[in-house]
């Protein structure tokens, strides 16, 4: 049993997972385990100390989540960056920051743009809290958020909703930082009241949110693999219905959700990205549904 770093892809383009192990061929067919498609190894080295750290630090402008990073040549010529000069061929990355209790009359470091949001939700600490009974998510994850000091591109217009409709008072910088380009409505201004509790949207956005946080928490990761599948299926399918995706999903293996509305955020995300658009109605297939309309999904 050697230890290595790895590089495991998944399919012939998709993204890429760099990290450290102690039995290469056991956690490549653990993570296979979870996964509705193929995954291949890419390159591995030798464990080193630290290897693995600059590695991820050089990779930074691929990065897409934890250990995952976009399909690129620079991964590929990383490990052979390495493999021809050594650990030090990479850069190294900055040293992690730690707290330490400023002392009198020492100068503090002003907030950053994601630590006021957390403080605009709650002032006292528990923006945690306050976010997590908002939308549904778990609070181990917006805590990590917390912690990293960087809220996922996908959540913020989400997350921006939420606080609209807490009404919570963001400052301009938060809310250009959690929606730059200026989607989601003006007339959710913080300064106008929030929709009533029983508005259908705020309703299915809650319950689309909750759906998803029961997902994560009986499979992890279940979102991102959601994505993923969703991603290549786009790739195969010019016109769709979700209950297509979902059906087809279940049979290749992605985890069924408690709750079908755990694909919905997924969809949205797909829809920001400008991997699918919406394209009228048709009658649901599903017997359940009694022919109901269901949104018609189309490759852009």
């Amino acid at each position: 049993m050697i230890a290595a770093i790895y590089a495991i892809q998944v399919g012939e383009d998709g993204p890429i997972k760099v990290g450290a192990t102690a039995n290469l061929q056991r956690r490549l067919s653990n993570l296979q385990c979870s996964s509705p498609t193929p995954l291949r190894l890419v390159d591995s080295l030798p464990f080193q100390k630290g290897l693995e750290r600059r590695l991820h630090n050089h990779l930074r402008g691929h990065h897409v989540r934890g250990e995952w990073f976009r399909s690129a040549p620079d991964v590929v010529a990383a490990f052979d960056r390495v493999r021809a000069g050594g650990a030090k061929a990479l850069a190294s990355p900055k040293p992690r920051r730690s707290f330490r209790r400023p002392r009198k009359n020492m100068t503090i470091t002003p907030l950053s743009v994601v630590d006021s949001i957390f403080t605009a939700f709650d002032p006292n600490g528990a923006g945690s809290t306050k976010i997590s009974e908002a939308t549904g998510w778990p609070i181990s994850t917006i805590h990590s958020w917390k912690t990293a000091r960087s809220i996922p591109e996908w959540r913020r217009e989400n997350l921006l909703e939420a606080a609209y409709r807490e009404g919570v008072q963001l400052s301009p910088e938060a809310i250009r930082y959690l929606d730059p380009e200026g989607k989601v409505p003006a007339q959710l201004s913080f300064q106008a009241p929030p929709p009533p509790p029983g508005s259908p949207s705020v309703e299915a956005m809650a319950g689309a949110n909750r759906a998803e946080a029961k997902a994560e928490r009986a499979v992890t990761g279940w979102a991102e693999t959601a994505y993923t599948y969703l991603r290549g299926y786009a790739a195969r399918h010019s016109r769709f219905l979700a209950e297509e995706v979902r059906a087809a999903a279940a049979a290749d293996g992605v985890a069924v959700p408690p709750a079908p509305g755990a694909w919905g955020n997924v969809f949205k995300r797909a829809a920001r990205a400008k991997l699918i658009e919406r394209s009228g109605y048709a009658p649901s297939k599903l017997a359940s549904t009694h022919g109901k309309a269901a949104v018609v999904w189309i490759v852009p």
